[in-house]
Formats: C-alpha cells, sequence, structure tokens
C-alpha cells in the first residue's frame, strides 16, 4: 500500500515558500552497482543543501542526510511528465553538474541506470514522505 503523504509535504509542493521546504532525493543506480561489494555505488543527489557534508580547507559540500545516505547538493529541475494515457510514466530531469563528476560517472555507465525519487521534509529528512521508482533514464544531453 502506498502512503499517502502528509498535509505539510503536500503543502510545501505547492507553496512558493515554505519554512520546512520539501526535498527532493534523487537516486541513480548503475546497472552494474553490486550492493556486496560497493562495486559502482548509486549516485546520490539532493535537491536542497541542508547541511554541510564535508569541510575541510580544499572542499565544502553540501548536502542532504537522509537514512544514514549523503545525498549531494546538485541544483536540479524536475518536471512531470503529462499524464496522458498514451504516454508511459516518466519525468524530464535537468541538473546543474558544477564539479563535473555527474558527467564522468553518467557517461561510464554502458547500460542504463535505474532512477528513484524520494520526496522528504527539511525537518524530517528519514522520513520519506513520497517514493516513486521504476525509473530508467533514456537520454542525457551533456552542454
Amino acid at each position: 500500500m502506498t502512503r499517502q503523504p502528509s498535509t505539510a509535504a503536500r503543502r510545501g509542493m505547492f507553496d512558493q515558500e515554505s519554512a520546512d521546504p520539501v526535498i527532493v532525493l534523487l537516486t541513480i543506480v548503475p546497472s552494474t552497482y553490486d550492493p556486496q561489494t560497493g562495486v559502482d555505488p548509486p549516485i546520490l543527489v539532493s535537491s536542497d543543501p541542508t547541511v554541510r557534508l564535508v569541510d575541510t580547507e580544499t572542499e565544502l559540500v553540501y548536502g542532504t542526510v537522509s537514512r544514514g545516505e549523503n545525498y549531494v547538493y546538485l541544483p536540479f529541475e524536475l518536471e512531470l511528465a503529462t499524464d496522458e494515457e498514451e504516454s508511459p510514466p516518466g519525468f524530464s530531469i535537468t541538473i546543474d553538474n558544477v564539479s563535473l563528476e555527474l558527467t564522468q560517472k553518467i557517461r561510464a555507465m554502458v547500460e542504463p541506470p535505474a532512477i528513484s525519487l524520494d520526496i522528504v521534509m527539511a525537518s524530517s529528512p528519514d522520513l520519506v514522505e513520497l517514493h516513486l521508482d521504476r525509473f530508467t533514464l533514456i537520454e542525457v544531453t551533456i552542454d
């Protein structure tokens, strides 16, 4: 059974500004990922710079910690597909890849990765309000 997002989450999804923002967590899982060995781990991206994940003299990385995983903040836009009967469910995503690390990882993938989205609130990043999965990356355009 699918859990319904909380009232606060639904409000946050539609409000222009919120004291408790909605955060989108994007997980890109390479087809070659092996959870037992850790080879080719998933790429974890956050829509929000909630906390500092790394703070050294040479590197400053923001992101979101959810369920023990570090999702790195990379600004992105998410556009849901139309809800037409003849169209398969899907979405379009545009990620600002400021470090080019994501570009290198995507280019190294031989087969399309699996994609999932989790919606969480900034005040409770371990509580998944909405989970969308079973998506496959179909096309990548790199500028």
